[in-house]
C-alpha cells in the first residue's frame, strides 16, 4: 500500500491512509483517495473515487471492500466494469471474484455486449464462460435477432447464444419487416 497520510492504530490493528492510496497485489492494482486496511482481516476498505484494474478489467466505483486473501472485491454503490470481452457491466450492489472471473450483482445489475444488453435484480455471471442467471425483472434486448425478452428468471449461454426465460416470460419482436 502506497500512500503519504497514514495513521496505524496497534490497538485495534486497523490503518487509515487519505491523500490517496495505491494498493498492488499480483496483477491488481486498487487506487483511491482514502481507505482502511484492517490487517487481522487483511481486507482494504477503499473509499471515494476507487479504480480497481488489471490486464483483464478496469473497475470504477465509491467504495470498495477488498480481501487481499480471497481478491473478491465488494462494491456497494453504483459500480462500472469494462472488461477485455469487450463488455461493460454495472450494478449498485455485489462483488467480483479476480480470480475466477465471477460476477454477483444484486441490484440494478445490467450488462452490455456489443449486440445485447440484459437487465435485472440480480445477475450471477462468469466472464469466462459468457454464461448469465438472472434473476427479477429481466429484460434483455438481443439487436441481431431483433427481440427484447422479458421474465422473472432466466439463463444465457454465451457459447451457444441461448437464452431461457421463465416465470412471467414474454417476447417482443422489433423487426419492422415481420408482422
Amino acid at each position: 500500500l502506497y500512500t503519504y497520510q497514514f495513521q496505524f492504530n496497534t490497538l485495534d490493528n486497523i490503518a487509515r491512509y487519505g491523500g490517496n492510496g495505491t494498493l498492488t497485489q499480483g496483477d491488481n492494482l486498487l487506487e483511491s483517495v482514502r481507505g482502511y486496511y484492517f490487517s487481522d482481516t487483511r481486507e482494504l476498505v477503499a473509499v471515494d473515487e476507487v479504480e480497481m484494474e488489471n490486464l483483464e478489467y478496469k473497475m470504477k466505483s465509491d467504495s470498495v471492500r477488498y480481501n487481499m486473501d480471497t481478491e473478491i472485491a465488494h462494491f456497494f454503490g453504483k459500480t462500472y466494469i469494462w472488461n477485455d470481452n469487450g463488455e461493460i457491466l454495472s450494478a449498485d450492489r455485489g462483488w467480483y471474484d479476480t480470480n475466477q472471473a465471477e460476477y454477483h450483482f444484486t441490484e440494478k445489475s445490467y450488462i452490455l455486449t456489443e449486440t445485447r444488453e440484459a437487465w435485472a435484480d440480480t445477475i450471477d455471471y462468469g466472464r469466462n464462460t459468457e454464461d448469465a442467471v438472472m434473476y427479477g425483472n429481466i429484460q434483455m434486448r438481443d439487436e441481431e435477432q431483433k427481440i427484447i425478452a422479458f421474465g422473472d428468471y432466466g439463463v444465457y449461454w454465451g457459447a451457444l447464444e441461448n437464452a431461457m426465460l421463465t416465470e412471467n416470460p414474454s417476447l417482443v419482436s422489433f423487426d419492422p419487416e415481420q408482422d
